[in-house]
């Protein structure tokens, strides 16, 4: 097992971002597939139509979110992997830094190009085109 801790700044609040990552329907337009995100302690995690499912293990609006998270790909003997995502504000707008923990060896570099070429390209996006700031 491995871990990766990746950031990209974003023009908007933390509070934004925050809203966003634990609203169904705002994952969702942000992912382009279907996304359930129950914004509570235990509330259920699935992005890009059940290639990521999860649960949301701890909240602290605007700058904390943990989820436990696995992808199709997990082998059933394998633990979940844990994300643990820290919203820091900066003077343009917010860091969204992003550590996980439990990652399959295997996997690594999908995870990486999953957060950097896949969520943090299309966060960026939804922000500039929601027109959020």
């Amino acid at each position: 097992m491995t871990s990766l801790q990746l950031k990209v700044d974003l023009f908007c609040t933390r509070e934004h971002v925050f809203d966003a990552y634990t609203d169904t329907a705002k994952q969702a337009a942000i992912t382009g597939a279907p996304a359930v995100a129950e914004g509570k302690i235990g509330g259920m995690v699935s992005l890009w139509s059940g290639a990521v499912t999860g649960v949301f293990v701890a909240l602290r609006r605007p700058e904390l979110i943990v989820q436990t998270w696995r992808t199709h790909d997990f082998e059933t003997n394998e633990p979940d992997s844990r994300v643990e995502i820290r919203l820091q504000s900066t003077p343009q707008g917010c860091r969204f830094i992003v550590t996980q923990d439990q990652i399959p060896k295997r996997l690594y570099k999908q995870f990486v190009n999953g957060w950097t070429s896949a969520y943090f390209k299309d966060l960026a996006a939804w922000t500039a085109q929601a027109n959020i700031h």
